[in-house]
């Protein structure tokens, strides 16, 4: 299953990290590859809460319907989407840390059926979306 983890320091408070990154539509501002994003309901985000982004991957544009299903204000918010082709699990974990703070982001990737065979050409390019979106996090979470 390919498997992204780091941490990204932040001049940012806990609280204002945690805001940004549980509002998914964020996405679209640190991740090279989410073309767009918007939120499906309304209100402070929530468990149930939902945000549909539109990724380019491998060459091609995929809407993916994301859901919270964890929230821990303001340390830790898990996302989940799920496709035909593949399950991902997205856990951003916020913590003080001197002045600022840092969050510590692992993304999963599960391939399903016939597409577990492209595991590990498939754990390389999602690697490789990892860092760009990592340093799309480095820029926005430092602002100034």
């Amino acid at each position: 299953m390919p498997h992204y983890n780091d941490t990204v320091a932040s001049s940012l408070s806990a609280t204002e990290l945690f805001d940004y990154m549980a509002d998914f539509t964020n996405a679209a501002d640190w991740d090279p590859g989410t073309k767009a994003a918007k939120r499906l309901d309304e209100g402070p985000p929530r468990v149930g809460s939902r945000f549909e982004l539109i990724v380019e991957f491998a060459g091609s544009e995929s809407p993916f319907i994301y859901e919270i299903t964890e929230l821990d204000s303001p340390s830790r918010v898990v996302l989940r989407a799920d496709t035909d082709a593949v399950h991902l699990t997205d856990t951003m974990t916020v913590a003080e840390r001197g002045a600022g703070s840092e969050l510590t982001y692992d993304a999963r990737l599960e391939l399903k059926g016939w597409r577990k065979l492209g595991g590990p050409v498939m754990a390389l390019l999602f690697r490789r979306l990892c860092e760009r979106g990592r340093r799309g996090l480095e820029r926005e979470l430092n602002p100034g």
